[in-house]
């Protein structure tokens, strides 16, 4: 995954958040099958963060940003919830094992664009046969699916198709592959994406559009990205989505310190090193707000996954000599680490860790993850602050096949609690 952005500080974040909720009670959603280049939206609403007017989310319209009319309390309002399915997971979580009612969009990952010029489509496990028992899926829940093109440290790749004389033949095989498979469009996924990237990317993904639209029928473009003002905010009204990827927050870098991988917020904590705010979906956000990003494009991540490190028993601790564990499933956190003595809650910063060991033990381990009460606070802040919707990275991290049927999903089962009342 990408690199971290530390953020903002309250004051900025403050005025920011205040201006979106006037923004979320005003804003209405447009339909989930509605892409971007189809949707006319009248006066912009214009923000204190530089945001403007609202989008196409892709998620269901209302009547009201409030949502819901007559008797009973309203509907909160719509978001999107896309949930990437990566294909060398099928083994573990099987298609039909899929529960969509919990998501509106499936990302099917990945085909992934190679330095030499090539377009790898199988290495990360997807195959014809698996993206048609994919599409076949999500239609028969009326749900979209859509074709993932990319991934982490995938730049150099995209570098290559996105040259002059490569692109043309880039976006017809892509737009080729969503014909094919019966895809309802693409998500976009270079990592990262630098600002040297901009005037490629933004030609890349207008042509990209522009191909998708003449297929008809209401082809959806998203991204998940790393923020880059420069690339980003120029073309974000030809994406349907524009998901942040709020994880992969710390690691054992120069100066760093022992942190969550996906917080709400930082609790006001700082970098000992530095005094620099520690990061945050919040800060995040504020980020790509404050540089003109418009709330209704913006999506922000739910990780069903964790980071383990050991040396450690908490946040904000050396790094010096730890070993970090990335992207441990959490079915395998709950399996092989979980217990209730080792569950800790950190307060303001809305997130739950183990803690395990004494501190400053090289056996003793920290580990961070997200869990269902933090993905539903992460949804009911999205909400309140006016953003589109929530991305899960990844779908088969959350299952538990050794458990009963119909509690094999715990961390999907709170996200559709909260996501679609």
């Amino acid at each position: 995954m990408s690199g971290l952005s530390f953020g903002r500080g309250a004051a900025v974040l403050g005025a920011t958040l205040a201006s979106l909720l006037v923004l979320a009670c005003d804003e209405a959603s447009p339909d989930v099958a509605t892409s971007a280049s189809s949707v006319t939206t009248s006066t912009a609403t214009t923000v204190a963060s530089g945001g403007g007017e609202g989008g196409a989310g892709g998620a269901p319209s209302t009547s009201s940003g409030l949502g819901g009319s007559g008797d009973g309390p309203p509907k909160p309002r719509p978001i999107w919830v896309t949930g990437y399915y990566a294909g060398w997971m099928e083994g573990h979580l099987p298609v039909d094992e899929i529960d969509f009612t919990a998501i509106s969009h499936l990302a099917h990952f990945s085909w992934v664009p190679m330095p030499n010029g090539t377009l790898d489509k199988t290495s990360l496990g997807w195959t014809a046969s698996q993206a048609t028992k994919v599409v076949a899926a999500a239609h028969a829940a009326g749900k979209k699916a859509l074709l993932v093109v990319g991934g982490a440290w995938t730049q150099e790749g995209f570098r290559a198709h996105l040259a002059p004389a490569k692109r043309a033949a880039f976006v017809k095989a892509l737009v080729d592959g969503v014909a094919a498979h019966g895809y309802d469009g693409i998500d976009v996924d270079m990592e990262p994406v630098s600002t040297e990237d901009a005037p490629a990317f933004g030609a890349f993904a207008t042509e990209l559009r522009a191909a998708l639209d003449g297929l008809g029928n209401g082809r959806l473009l998203t991204a998940a990205v790393d923020w880059n003002k420069t690339a980003f905010v120029p073309v974000q009204d030809v994406f349907d989505q524009v998901n942040l990827m709020t994880y992969d927050m710390a690691g054992t870098w120069e100066g760093w310190e022992t942190w969550h991988n996906s917080p709400l917020h930082n609790g006001g904590a700082n970098f000992a090193s530095t005094g620099q705010p520690m990061p945050s979906v919040e800060t995040r956000v504020a980020k790509a707000l404050a540089d003109g990003a418009k709330p209704a494009k913006l999506g922000i991540g739910g990780a069903f996954y964790g980071y383990v490190w050991q040396g450690a028993n908490g946040p904000n601790q050396s790094i010096a000599g730890l070993k970090v564990t990335a992207n441990k499933a959490y079915h395998a956190i709950m399996a092989e680490d979980f217990s209730a003595s080792a569950f800790l809650w950190h307060d303001g910063v809305e997130a739950p860790y183990l803690s395990l060991g004494a501190k400053g033990s090289p056996d003793s381990r920290f580990i961070s993850y997200d869990d269902a009460k933090s993905l539903t606070k992460k949804i009911a802040w999205l909400r309140e602050t006016g953003l589109g919707g929530l991305i899960v990275w990844e779908l088969g991290g959350g299952y538990r096949p050794t458990l009963p049927p119909g509690e094999r999903h715990p961390l999907l089962a709170a996200v559709k609690d909260a996501a679609f009342p």
